[in-house]
């Protein structure tokens, strides 16, 4: 058994600053539980592997009876119920590599790859607004709950959402992404823009640890494959 203590209340706040994933008020500052180790074996390989590749930050694991995360500058706040009481299969370990991601985004940011943020940034922009955003299929695609059917994620929100998001969809369902980007008739380029963005931030953060990158995205070759692809 392992006991983790949550981190204080302005670090929660400071989520905000973050784009980071839904934040619940239900989070209390001091709050400690135990979980047994085999319960977030993979949630800790994922975050030893971020880590390898640019150095992260803490993740907490807080009681709640429902599952609900937060990226902050100072960890990974995920509520115990993601690993206890998953609403699907593996959803601890999916939620805390979308606000893994979240985390190494924020904390990669460099000279050197400033122009690959902007570039982000302006390939989110590049998807089409219309009504009904989150149900859009070139914003669907890149939503895991389109393939874990949970609650949404929302991709349209931000393009730090949309790293996150691309990169948790990129990580566990790969191929029905590519089946999905096969099928595509509308905005097809717009989307392609966006997952090779995605990508190129992601390799950018530390190019010298190409090896430890495809530790966190076992499928980057494939999937740059299939988006290269005319």
């Amino acid at each position: 058994m392992k006991t983790l203590k949550l981190i204080g209340v302005a670090g929660i706040a400071a989520a905000v600053l973050l784009g980071a994933s839904r934040i619940t008020s239900s989070f209390k500052a001091g709050a400690s539980i135990s979980l047994d180790e085999e319960l977030v074996q993979e949630a800790n390989a994922l975050h030893a592997a971020f880590d390898q590749y640019r150095e992260t930050a803490p993740m907490t694991f807080v009681h709640e009876a429902e599952c609900d995360a937060a990226a902050t500058p100072q960890g990974v706040i995920i509520a115990d119920a993601c690993f206890t009481h998953p609403e699907f299969p593996r959803q601890g370990e999916q939620v805390a590599y979308h606000e893994l991601s979240h985390v190494l985004m924020q904390r990669g940011m460099y000279p050197h790859n400033l122009d690959q943020y902007d570039r982000l940034k302006s390939t989110f922009w590049d998807l089409p607004r219309a009504p009904g955003l989150d149900q859009l299929p070139w914003f669907r695609i890149f939503n895991e709950s389109h393939y874990n059917h949970s609650q949404s994620t929302h991709p349209h929100d931000d393009h730090y959402e949309l790293f996150a998001s691309a990169l948790s969809v990129f990580r566990y369902f790969p191929d029905e992404f590519a089946r999905n980007y096969d099928a595509l008739k509308e905005n097809k380029e717009a989307v392609r823009q966006a997952g090779l963005a995605v990508l190129d931030l992601l390799a950018s953060i530390n190019p010298d640890k190409p090896q430890e990158m495809r530790r966190i995205l076992p499928q980057y070759d494939k999937l740059r494959k299939v988006l290269e692809e005319e």
